[in-house]
């Protein structure tokens, strides 16, 4: 029997894209105009690799978001001023992308509804969730869902990313359940979903456009129902 859902966080209970859009927007306006498009394209490029570098352990987490800037910066040619203004600007930068995906960042359609209907039905729901664990923790605060939550799994404090099985492991002997009496719902078929069925959750993909998965759903108003499923 399913007792316990497992949320993923970014673009799946929250429109993490749209925050990380005006995000990226904000930060380049401290730019002369005409680099902002090339700084844009930068950061799709560069940031990938640098979170993956920080998930990795191998920089750490204020040394990813002073390089995700500061990289940027150096190959648009930007970078040959004194080093406290270097600082400056970065920080200005980081500020302001970082109001935009902490305190920005709004629900995906129908997610408080949902998990208060699954609270309602006796079922308990947690987060888990990839990324630094300051900035992932205030975003659920100014979303106001952490009265929802039991439990919140940051992958910089379990020491586990996501699609690693240690981090659904983690979750489900923290939350005290087997990995077959917890759901993992989230939006990342491969991270979220495949990973979680191959640590032995039951899986469902949350794919507003649609998906080739089953099970999936394309609102989370849809979730309750199909859960009863299982």
């Amino acid at each position: 029997m399913v007792t316990d859902i497992v949320f993923d966080l970014d673009d799946t209970l929250c429109d993490f894209s749209a925050a990380r859009r005006r995000g990226i927007d904000q930060a380049f306006t401290v730019l002369p105009e005409r680099y902002r498009s090339d700084a844009q394209a930068l950061w799709h490029a560069l940031e990938p690799g640098l979170f993956k570098s920080f998930a990795a352990g191998e920089i750490t987490r204020d040394e990813y978001r002073r390089r995700r800037f500061a990289t940027i910066l150096s190959e648009l040619g930007l970078a040959d001023v004194p080093g406290e203004e270097m600082g400056r600007r970065i920080d200005q930068m980081n500020r302001a992308f970082m109001r935009e995906i902490n305190d920005g960042a709004q629900l995906m359609p129908g997610a408080a509804a949902c998990l208060a209907e699954l609270r309602e039905r006796g079922l308990s729901c947690h987060v888990l969730t990839n990324g630094p664990a300051d900035s992932q923790r205030k975003r659920i605060r100014a979303l106001g869902v952490d009265t929802f939550l039991e439990e919140v799994f940051v992958g910089e404090e379990i020491g586990a990313f996501k699609p690693d099985p240690i981090a659904f492991c983690h979750a489900v002997d923290r939350i005290g359940r087997r990995p077959d009496q917890a759901v993992m719902v989230g939006d990342d078929l491969h991270a979220d979903v495949l990973a979680a069925r191959q640590a032995g959750l039951h899986a469902i993909h949350y794919a507003p456009a649609g998906s080739g998965y089953t099970p999936h759903i394309t609102h989370l108003n849809q979730l309750a129902h199909l859960i009863a499923q299982l």
